[in-house]
Order: C-alpha cells, then sequence, then structure tokens
C-alpha cells in the first residue's frame, strides 16, 4: 500500500512542476509554470494590417505561423509579451485564405490561434484616359495599375499592344501605323479587371491633305449668270452657298474640280453679297459673291409728234436691262408728275425701245402732265415730264376772222 502511495505522490510533484499540457485550460495556473494566448481566432482585412495578441507565460515559448504571408514579432519570449502579428495584403481579389499560428512550450504546451484573412479589394486605375497620335504613327504607352488579373479589350486592326492580358501593374506599349486617310479615327480600349473596369480612347489624326480655290472673290450683274471658281488640291470638301439667290452645282467632292457658282437676277434695287463656303477637315476656303443692285428700265426721248384739240401723238424710248414687260404714257391734268396710278395709254409694238401712241380723249384748250413709262422686274422707270396743252378756245388772230354765216 505504501510502495502505490509513494509512485501517486511521485507523479504529482513532476506534474506540478512543468508546464500544464494541451488538455489545460487557457489560465490554468500551476504551482510553477503556465502559458495562454489572448485571442485563439483572428479575423485580418484584405488590405493587410497588423493586430496584437497577448502571450501569457511564466515559462519558455516560441511561436510559428504555417504561411509566409504572416509576420511575427517577438515570435518567442520567456513571460509575459505582447505579440504583433502583420499580414501582408491578400493578393486576390476573389478568394479568402487562411493561416494558423501556434504557441508552444519546451515541455509540450501548445496553443493554436487560427487566422482568416478576407479577399482584397480590387484596385485598377490608368495613368490617362486618352491617349493621340499625328497620322504619321507612332508607339506611345500607359501604365496599369492593379492588384488583380486584367485584360484589354477593343483592339483595331491598325494598332497593337505590347500585350493584352496581365496581372497587377504594367506598363502597355500602344503602336499605330500611318493613316493614310484624311479621317480621323479612334479605338476604344476597355482594361477589364475582375470586377472593375477602365477606358482609354486611341485618337490618331488623318493623313494632311489640302485644297486651295484660285478666287476669294467673284462680281456678278444684276441679270443672273454663271462663274466658276476652281479648287485644286487632294482634299475631300463640302461647298454651301449662304443666300439662297447663289446655287452649286456641286455640294461635295474630293480634289480638284470647277464649282459652277449661280447668282439668280437681282431684282431689288440694292445690292448684295454672300459667301460660298469651301470645308476640308481642316480648312475653311470662303469666297465673297457680290451682285450689283437691279435697275430700273432707263425712259427717254419723250416728246410730241403733233397735237391737237382732242389729241396728242407723243414718242420715246426705253432701254433696260430685264425685259420690259409693259410700256407706254402716263398722264394727268393736275399731277405734275404722273404715274401709273393716274391714266395711262398702253403701248403694245416697240422697235429696238422706240414707241409712239395718239392720247385720245383729251378736253381742248387743256394742259396736261404727260411722261412715258416702261416695267422690268425691278420696278417702274418714267421720263421726264412734258407739258402740252392741247388746241382750241377763244378764237385769235390766226383764225378765221369773217366765218361764214
Amino acid at each position: 500500500m505504501n510502495k502505490y502511495l509513494n509512485i501517486f505522490v511521485t507523479l504529482l510533484v513532476m506534474s506540478l512542476c512543468s508546464c500544464a499540457d494541451e488538455a489545460d485550460t487557457d489560465n490554468l495556473r500551476l504551482s510553477n509554470g503556465y502559458m495562454s494566448v489572448g485571442e485563439t481566432n483572428v479575423a485580418l482585412s484584405g488590405q493587410g494590417e497588423a493586430k496584437s495578441i497577448s502571450v501569457t507565460a511564466n515559462c519558455a515559448w516560441r511561436a510559428t505561423c504555417s504561411s509566409d504571408w504572416i509576420t511575427l514579432n517577438p515570435a518567442s519570449g520567456n513571460s509575459n509579451a505582447v505579440m504583433t502579428v502583420s499580414a501582408q495584403a491578400n493578393p486576390s481579389v476573389t478568394s479568402d485564405r487562411s493561416a494558423t499560428i501556434t504557441v508552444s512550450t519546451d515541455d509540450g504546451l501548445t496553443r493554436t490561434i487560427h487566422l482568416r484573412q478576407e479577399k482584397n479589394n480590387e484596385t485598377l486605375t490608368l495613368n490617362t484616359d486618352s491617349i493621340a497620335f499625328t497620322a504619321a504613327g507612332d508607339t506611345k504607352a500607359f501604365v496599369i495599375e492593379s492588384n488583380a488579373q486584367w485584360s484589354i479589350l477593343g483592339q483595331e486592326e491598325w494598332l497593337a499592344l505590347s500585350k493584352t492580358s496581365g496581372e497587377g501593374n504594367d506598363q502597355i506599349s500602344v503602336s499605330v501605323v500611318p493613316n493614310v486617310s484624311e479621317d480621323d479615327r479612334k479605338a476604344i480600349l476597355t482594361v477589364k479587371g475582375v470586377a472593375k473596369s477602365e477606358r482609354i480612347i486611341i485618337y490618331q489624326e488623318g493623313a494632311a491633305k489640302s485644297l486651295t480655290i484660285n478666287t476669294m472673290s467673284l462680281g456678278f450683274e444684276a441679270i443672273g449668270n454663271t462663274k466658276v471658281i476652281e479648287i485644286s488640291g487632294d482634299a475631300s470638301w463640302t461647298a454651301t452657298a449662304s443666300e439662297e439667290w447663289v446655287t452649286l452645282d456641286q455640294l461635295q467632292g474630293t480634289g480638284t474640280y470647277a464649282l459652277q457658282v449661280t447668282c439668280s437676277d437681282n431684282a431689288t434695287m440694292a445690292s448684295r453679297t454672300a459667301q460660298v463656303t469651301i470645308r476640308t477637315r481642316r480648312e475653311v476656303l470662303v469666297c465673297t459673291i457680290t451682285q450689283a443692285a437691279g435697275l430700273l428700265p432707263l425712259v427717254s426721248g419723250i416728246q410730241t409728234v403733233s397735237v391737237g384739240r382732242y389729241a396728242v401723238s407723243v414718242t420715246a424710248r426705253f432701254a433696260s436691262d430685264f425685259p420690259v414687260t409693259e410700256y407706254g404714257f402716263c398722264y394727268s391734268e393736275t399731277n405734275q408728275t404722273p404715274t401709273t396710278s393716274d391714266k395711262t395709254v398702253k403701248v403694245v409694238t416697240q422697235t429696238d425701245g422706240a414707241f409712239a401712241t395718239e392720247i385720245n380723249g383729251l378736253d381742248s384748250h387743256k394742259t396736261y402732265y404727260i411722261r412715258a413709262y416702261a416695267v422690268n422686274k425691278v420696278g417702274v422707270g418714267y421720263s421726264s415730264v412734258m407739258e402740252v396743252t392741247t388746241e382750241g378756245g377763244i378764237p385769235n388772230q390766226g383764225d378765221n376772222q369773217k366765218p361764214n354765216i
């Protein structure tokens, strides 16, 4: 009986002189040693961070981690300590990751700390949103800053990229071939990450082509006609006229062309101007169009052929740039500058602008004011005023002094 009691006492003393084993509670305290940790489950952000975990012990301890993305400081000690657990950023933006820290003593006591790091927030930025190239072509670059995988979409046949997919930060070279067309062109590239995307626009200007015109101004008479603007060069062009009275035979073309400019008749008594504008991709050429004012008919040469008691024979002539649609004589007993609003006699025949008629139905021995007139699309032109007095009235020395009774 005493033999078995001695064995029991010996074993009890040995256990009290060593640190407790894994079956002990976290705060198990024995007479000579103990070890515990403040946390056994630690959550870490995906961007990387450091957390503090307390180690309570009165014996030597050491800590090891199952993953190299965790750094421990301090990683060992002989007493109480605050251990800093530093986690690097999670390179994955799609998956969480985990690790374990084992804190142990020389005589076999262990404590396990479970770490779990969430997936990282995706970052994706470009150092520019556009790159411009001349028509000659060139190579330029842009920078991708990312923490995830990415690919580039939207490539055009006239440009080449140094790579179209990758992961993390990178510099992408963009090469464009010469643009032989005068049209500008662009490509929209999309850098697509896991959940984010960014765009960059690649511009290339068209080939420089030129155009000239032979005159910057054209003058027209009031009667409409056609003149030419000589276009020379190799550029594409469009042509417009600023006023409806100017028309063009062609509104667009490429290179050399004889552009016909036609002005309609100016039936107003004021000169007028317009512009013909010829546009290329890079040039604006303007030719100013001026047109003279329209003129009224020139009426002249009014004179009497004969004057009677009740009628007067008159003649006149006209000249006009525009066709004359009506001509004749107007007269009045009271209006000293008669117009077509007074009494008129229209004439229907003329020879080289000369016309004549007899004005009938007049009163005897009466003074009349007579003007010749002619009408064209501009308006009415008048001659000077002629004053005529018909025959008749009180007999005078020239009459028959002894009339037969």
